[in-house]
């Protein structure tokens, strides 16, 4: 008999990006880089060229880096993943942009209900009239109903009718 696994269920996903916008250019042109809601750089998502356009951005900032602790220790584990000289390099090759800040790109979807066919097979309810099992092609309804197989339906079956 089949059973429900899983509920529909909403799902936050929290992102937060340190955005930096390039100067005199269009709006939203510029870098982002993954960060905390803090401001904490994600380093470990960060990779090769991206580290360049990060130290490149911070560049900006640098003034303000190197007085805080914080900021020295950041440029230190930067300098250690780039090397001192790309890292150097990079510095020099410092980006027109302004720091915009932390910017919150959140969302949530919908994660949808699921259940177990009789089969074992897993089946998501994500359509309201049929939701067809891979394995064995039982069909239930969106609250995980099964219903009965098409062929003792009491009409022909035609897929092209409802598209």
């Amino acid at each position: 008999m089949s059973s429900l696994i899983r509920t529909r269920q909403k799902v936050h996903v929290p992102s937060f990006s340190l955005d930096f916008q390039r100067r005199n250019d269009t709006h939203g042109s510029g870098f982002g880089f993954p960060c905390t809601k803090e401001g904490k750089l994600l380093l470990n998502e960060i990779k090769g060229p991206g580290l360049e356009n990060l130290v490149s951005c911070l560049a900006v900032e640098l003034d303000a880096l190197v007085q805080t602790e914080e900021g020295k220790l950041l440029l230190d584990e930067l300098k250690g993943l780039l090397g001192p000289d790309k890292f150097e390099q990079c510095l020099a090759e410092k980006y027109d942009v302004t720091l915009e800040g932390i910017v919150d790109y959140s969302y949530d979807f919908w994660e949808p209900a699921q259940v177990k066919c009789d089969c074992g097979a897993l089946v998501d309810l994500t359509d309201s009239d049929y939701n067809t099992c891979d394995k064995c092609e039982r069909l239930y309804g969106l609250y995980g109903t099964p219903y009965i197989p098409r062929h003792l339906w009491e009409e022909p079956y035609d897929p092209e009718d409802y598209y």
